[in-house]
Formats: structure tokens, sequence, C-alpha cells
């Protein structure tokens, strides 16, 4: 059998869930089978160093760069900050933002990619999705959902003629799907749940690299895995922390991950920490290129989102075997069972109450990670899935 010659589309290699699985999964894809390529639309970030040797790494067209880059902090062009503004007049929605700025400003500007593919696959949708429906040639087309599509307020008006085009639309969790497929029921035919790979041994053997020299020995570790964005529930991660003190717990909460270029989020953050005078107990570590030692000696997991896709922090916690307390977003349940850790109410008072209660009980902390160690939460055999999703279902 001939190799298949495939190019992954994705928007840049930056700290997140989405970034984690495509490495997980470049690493899985075997050369014997698939010509990997991969374009990133704005090609930086902490996981650049990680991509495999074996992936082709297209150099990104300089009107490719200057389109998917922030103006924030360089000189930008006339037309890329007109493209800005009338966008943001247009919409104050991101997504419809960013489906008009590519309609009618980055789309005419970008010539198509040089070359055919047997499969294109944007690894995210959005402005990926766009990209690799008008400016690639490939025989097959499938997309990647990573969130819950209402709760992220995807715009169905520019996504939809794109996924008619797609020969295949995969999402990360059955109820991830469900949710794409109440939006667009008409073709529900090509879609179909594919979880993100997680490999035990990649996530174990990583987790004995170091010891984080920033944790406090004396205090029960909390730890957030996540991105600074509204999304992610970071600020409400503070103010159960602000609580906890308040109670008089014992504790330090540690945050991994930085706000997305341009985004007021992680600054907002920063400033509720010192408002709440929690900065002695809550610490912002920013990326990291290795997240798995902070994990595996943390005490407690903690995810605040409103909502997700399917969490990779969560799966890395579960092979991890941490406690975890995650709030009730709606598609939790798809991934953390009763067994498994805490579900709390996403309000801040609810998640102190939930946190508290295993700060408080060391026998139920015990519990969760048994039951956690006695199970298998990798899942780098599903790479067989994905050759049926990258070559067509059979």
């Amino acid at each position: 059998m001939s190799k298949k010659k495939v190019l992954f589309v994705m928007s840049s290699m930056d700290n997140g869930g989405a970034e984690r699985a495509l490495l997980n999964l470049l690493e899985e894809l075997p050369e014997t089978r698939y010509d990997v390529n991969l374009l990133l639309l704005n090609p930086t970030g902490l996981f650049m160093g990680q991509i495999p040797s074996k992936v082709a790494v297209l150099q990104t067209p300089a009107k490719v760069r200057d389109c998917f880059t922030s103006v924030r902090g360089r000189k930008a062009g006339v037309w890329r900050l007109t493209a800005d503004v009338v966008s943001g007049i247009v919409s104050r929605d991101e997504e419809t933002r960013r489906g008009f700025r590519w309609k009618y400003f980055f789309s005419p500007a970008i010539d198509k990619i040089p070359g055919h593919y047997d499969v294109a696959v944007s690894f995210i949708n959005g402005q990926v999705l766009y990209f690799v429906d008008e400016k690639i040639e490939a025989d097959r087309k499938i997309v990647f959902y990573h969130g819950d599509y209402r709760s992220a307020r995807y715009s169905e008006k520019y996504e939809r003629p794109c996924l008619e085009r797609m020969d295949g639309i995969y999402a990360v969790s059955d109820k991830c799907i469900d949710i794409v497929r109440s939006v667009f029921p008409e073709m529900a035919y090509k879609m179909k749940s594919l979880p993100n790979i997680v490999s035990s041994d990649v996530v174990r053997r990583r987790a004995s690299e170091f010891i984080p020299p920033e944790y406090d020995a004396d205090a029960p570790r909390i730890l957030t895995v996540a991105r600074i964005t509204h999304e992610k529930g970071v600020d409400t991660a503070i103010r159960a922390a602000a609580e906890l003190k308040q109670r008089g717990c014992s504790f330090r909460w540690y945050e991994m991950g930085k706000g997305l270029t341009g985004d007021s989020e992680q600054a907002a953050c920063e400033k509720l920490v010192e408002e709440l005078g929690v900065a002695d107990v809550f610490t912002f570590l920013g990326a990291r290129e290795n997240p798995y030692p902070y994990i595996a000696d943390c005490d407690i997991v903690v995810q605040p989102s409103r909502f997700e896709g399917k969490s990779v922090a969560l799966d890395e916690a579960k092979i991890l075997t941490r406690p975890i307390v995650a709030t009730a977003y709606p598609t939790v349940h798809d991934q953390l069972g009763v067994k498994e850790g805490i579900i709390a109410g996403t309000d801040a008072v609810s998640l102190a109450d939930a946190v508290q209660g295993l700060l408080e009980d060391p026998s139920r902390c015990e519990e969760l990670s048994f039951y956690l160690k006695s199970n298998e939460y990798g899942n780098a055999d599903r790479v067989e899935d994905y050759f049926q999703a990258l070559e067509g279902e059979r």
C-alpha cells in the first residue's frame, strides 16, 4: 500500500489541550503508512520544539502569517488594521467577527497552498476550517471539534458552507458530536466522535523528569492546568481560593497556562488576585512545556471551566491518579464519573466547598486515587480509528 500524503493544519503550537492532542496523534501515526505534513497559520508556540522529526513542517507564506499574527505589539499594514476594525464594527461576537474578516479580507488576499494531498485535516474549526476548505487541494478533507459548539458560540453562518464540503466531521466526545449534530442535522451522516489520543506511557515517563521547584512543601497543592480564557473559568478558581482562605484552609493554588495573545483575560485575573488578597495562596506558573511533573506532584487537580469539549488535562490527571474536582460544565459527565472525581457547581462557593471537602478528607482522596490507579485511561490503541478517519470509513 502506497503512503497517504496527509496535511494537518493548525493555528499555532501554543499551550493548550488541542495542541497537546495534535502532538500525541502525530507521534502515533506510522511513517510506513503516512507522509505527514504540518502547516501552522502562525508558526509559533511553546510546543514548536516537540513536533516529531518525522513530520514535515511547511513554511508558512508571509501573507498567511500576516493575517494570523496578532497586530498587538507589532507594526501592521493599513490593510490588516482595516480588517480588524471593520470586522469589529460588523459584530461584537468573536467568531462572527473572524468569519467576516476571513470572507471579506483574508480569503481574497491568500493564495492556495501549492501541492495536492490525499487528506487535509483541519485539526480545529473556525479560521483553520475556512483555510482548509478554500486554500488546500485534497481528495479528502476532515475537521475536528474540540469544544462545546453552542457554548463556544462558533459561527454557524460561516462554518456551514465549509462543513458541507468536508468529507468527515469529528468531535472529541459523544456529547460534543451530539451538539454539533443538533446544529447541523443534515450532515449527521458524516459525523462521528473520536477522542484525543493520550499515551499513558508518555505521560508517566515525562511526569518523572523533575520535581516542581515552585511547589510549597508545607501546604496542600492544588493545580489548575488551563489557558487563561473566559471559558476556562480561572476567575472562578481565584474566587474559590479567596473563599477557602477566608475559611482558614491551608493550601497553595497553582495555575498553569497563559492567556491568548491580545486577550485581556490574563490581566483581569492577575488584577483579581490582588483585589481579593490571595497573592500569597494563588500563583500563576505561566505556560510550561512539560506540565506532567506538576500534575503528578499536586494533591488535587481542579478544572473550573464554564464549558469544555473533552479536557486533555483531565485525562492526564486521571492517568497520574490525582484526585479531581471539576465544575458541572455541560460535557463533564462524558469524562468524569462519580468514582473518578467530584463534580461541583459552577460558582466559586460550590467549587470551594468541593475542594475543602477533599482537603479535609484524605481518605476520600485516597479512594479516588485508588480507583484511578485501577483503571487505564490512555488510549493510544484508538489510533486505528484515526486511520479510518484519514482514509475514509470502510
